[in-house]
């Protein structure tokens, strides 16, 4: 109440017409895989959207998905033929277009993976970032230089003006100017790296790993080992042999001198170098795992553990932390510099040492025989990667795999972690969806349920189904369910697949979980979200022209075989919870089914109650927020029941329930959960289910007969 200080009038606004509103938009949060650095359809223009991964972009139109992403890339063979089923085709896209021809609002994360993986195409990649990586670096080597000569006071006619830069700091400046060649997918891996840096005409010495992973993380050197605080002795016997011969013998520490692993693998380097006498050998933490190289190098030099706690002592590595096993040996070896080919592979025309090999073997043409200019720099890079990626470790390093099951794991690796990967911020209330769904890959089943789980239930899958497996029969859809379908009302399976034209006009193979999106879109649309996305009104795919799965080897030109799904087979892939799109005579494709993938048989088990129960429990959590910390006592609760009385009065006159209750009053909050700051609001309610079985009892009667 406002303060007067003379006599007058003053009016206060109170504001309690809060309500819940009735609909909510349906909003899909996509996981896409694409090829990388693509361009727009003009040829020319960067699809800036294939530039970058696991970052959250909302999706408004087709043309921005289109400007963003360019047009999905389907294959075909060199005759022209289609790879329907191919890992590598961009379902989630084609979901995404599909979607946007029906609703405003998508959300979409793109996997960091590349589904180009064709060698010319990852070489012409690779010579554009190394072209302009070699740029960066000349530019990196004069203002090298110009800061030096700056900061010591140097003009041109001063003795020690600098002009070039040493072999050390150029491979200094080397790392500086490939930070972004190395961020593109594929040239991200440190095989691939190692390959092109690494000097291949060295010898190599022989190491062991210790394996440690905890499926957290593996060690650092802070972590602790676990081992005894006291003189207890943990010991192993370790062969080396190097150029010069074989030494086996029993390495010891104490605990109390390796409590922490950085304590142990330094107890460990000593013990074995004051053992051996060779000063050479190493242990150190390499990327979570203890590594120990022998000192001397060549195709003799090995490191072998033979035995964790030999006789006298306590196993040392199985007492500490996190350990998880001996990984194999691997052998020294001597130069061996990779082989450079002609431009089809066919002949060997030169060898690769590696950059930093070229770079310590530089001699012609310099200012001094041992330094670079910085149009040398750019030189000397340009030449690397010109022999490099002719090499056959280019070649196989860049690609996703040998077929296509080695190809499916690698890119469904990185959907489940663009799924997982807290930094998008998909799990906080920033973005608001209500689908989730990674078309083409049902292996991310599974996270995407964790990730709607972690939304408070108020998130639906959609998953996908093979694309290879006839719906019964030896190795049918059938036999997959049983052992790979995932369980939950927050789960629904679609199948089978269909043929669909992509924006180019051609026609492609659309993942039966993109169908079902744009039919969900559709429902929601038409209808309400708590309607069955199924039958003749809401659950059409008129984008289809033929429905069915492929058969032949996948990453290949497969065969299209069309199944309409008949009355029985419907029968059998509703038992399992699989939902069927059918070809109905005079009705066209149609999805038949609504089933989620709950055990239980509860209202839960069909999709439409379950969206509508996601539904109404984000709108009472968001609703109800503007209650924290008003006063509990029964002016907020007459108020809390009559907002949630009204919302789901709503949904009853949108044919959403049949009935409810709710109960915001003394007896639900006692004076205990008072004193507890609670607010208790129990709600029970009645959902309307669809008619999804139609009987009808037909009777004959007499002539003269009375009918009612």
């Amino acid at each position: 109440m406002a303060t007067l200080v003379s006599p007058g009038v003053a009016v206060s606004l109170i504001d309690e017409s809060f309500y819940i509103p009735g609909r909510q938009a349906t909003v899909p949060l996509i996981f896409v895989a694409t090829a990388d650095e693509k361009t727009q359809s003009d040829g020319l223009t960067p699809a800036l959207g294939t530039f970058e991964n696991n970052v959250v972009r909302v999706v408004t139109s087709l043309s921005q998905s289109l400007e963003l992403y360019g047009v999905p890339e389907f294959r075909v063979d060199s005759a022209g033929q289609p790879l329907h089923g191919d890992a590598r085709n961009e379902y989630g896209l084609d979901a995404l277009n599909k979607y946007l021809e029906i609703g405003n609002r998508a959300y979409v994360v793109r996997a960091n993976v590349n589904l180009n993986d064709n060698y010319e195409d990852v070489k012409a990649l690779w010579t554009a970032k190394i072209s302009e990586a070699a740029d960066d670096l000349q530019a990196l080597v004069a203002s090298f230089i110009q800061e030096y000569n700056q900061s010591n006071g140097l003009i041109p006619s001063s003795v020690g003006y600098k002009q070039t830069v040493t072999k050390s700091e150029i491979k200094t400046l080397v790392n500086e100017a490939l930070i972004p060649v190395f961020a593109s997918y594929s040239f991200s891996s440190s095989d691939f790296q190692t390959g092109f840096l690494q000097d291949h005409t060295i010898d190599h010495a022989g190491y062991q790993d210790v394996l440690y992973d905890d499926t957290g993380g593996n060690i650092v050197g802070s972590d602790v080992t676990g081992l005894n605080n006291d003189t207890t002795l943990y010991g192993f016997e370790i062969a080396i042999s190097d150029n010069g011969g074989s030494n086996t013998f029993v390495v010891q520490v104490a605990g109390q001198d390796a409590q922490t692993f950085s304590e142990l693998v330094s107890e460990i380097e000593t013990e074995i170098q004051a053992t051996t006498g060779d000063s050479g050998t190493t242990v150190e933490i390499i990327a979570g795992r203890i590594r120990i190289t022998s000192g001397l190098a060549g195709a003799t030099s090995s490191v072998e553990i033979l035995t964790d706690g030999p006789s006298g002592t306590i196993a040392l590595f199985g007492s500490t932390n996190l350990f998880s096993a001996f990984d194999a040996p691997v052998a020294g070896r001597g130069p061996d510099p990779l082989d450079v080919f002609s431009d089809d592979f066919t002949t060997i025309v030169g060898t690769y040492d590696g950059l930093d090999s070229i770079i310590d073997a530089w001699s012609a043409g310099s200012v001094t025989a041992t330094e670079f200019t910085s149009t040398e720099s750019e030189g000397v890079l340009l030449a690397a990667g010109a022999d490099y990626d002719n090499t056959l470790e280019f070649r196989n390093l860049t690609s996703l795999g040998a077929n296509d099951a080695a190809r499916r794991s690698e890119i469904v690796t990185a959907l489940q972690a663009a799924i997982n990967n807290p930094d998008t911020l998909v799990r906080s209330d920033r973005y608001n969806y209500n689908l989730a769904l990674a078309p083409g890959y049902w292996e991310t089943t599974d996270e995407l349920l964790r990730l709607a789980q972690d939304q408070e239930g108020e998130v639906f899958v959609i998953a996908d189904t093979p694309f290879d497996r006839a719906p019964t029969g030896p190795n049918g859809l059938l036999e997959w369910s049983a052992d790979n379908k995932i369980a939950s009302n927050l789960v629904a399976y679609y199948y089978p697949h269909g043929i669909s034209s992509n924006i180019d006009g051609e026609n492609i193979m659309t993942s039966a979980a993109s169908s079902a999106l744009r039919v969900f879109a559709v429902n929601d649309r038409d209808g309400e979200l708590w309607y069955a996305p199924a039958g003749p009104n809401r659950g059409s795919a008129p984008h289809l022209t033929s429905i069915g799965y492929v058969s032949g080897t996948l990453g290949t030109a497969t065969t299209w075989i069309e199944n309409d799904i008949d009355e029985g087979t419907r029968d059998t892939l509703f038992e399992i919870d699989i939902n069927a799109f059918s070809n109905i005579i005079n009705r066209g494709i149609i999805v038949m089914a609504q089933n989620t993938t709950q055990g239980s048989a509860t209202a839960l088990d069909r999709v439409n109650v379950s969206r509508l129960a996601g539904f109404i429990r984000r709108e009472l959590r968001q609703r109800l927020f503007d209650f924290l910390f008003e006063p509990n006592d029964e002016l907020t609760r007459q108020n809390v029941k009559a907002v949630a009385d009204s919302f789901l009065s709503g949904i009853v006159g949108r044919r959403g329930l049949f009935d409810f209750a709710t109960k915001c009053d003394e007896t639900n909050n006692t004076p205990a959960t008072i004193d507890a700051s609670e607010l208790h609001v129990d709600i029970a309610i009645k959902p309307i289910k669809a008619a999804e079985f139609i009987l009808v009892d037909l009777r004959i009667v007499r002539t003269d007969a009375v009918i009612r």
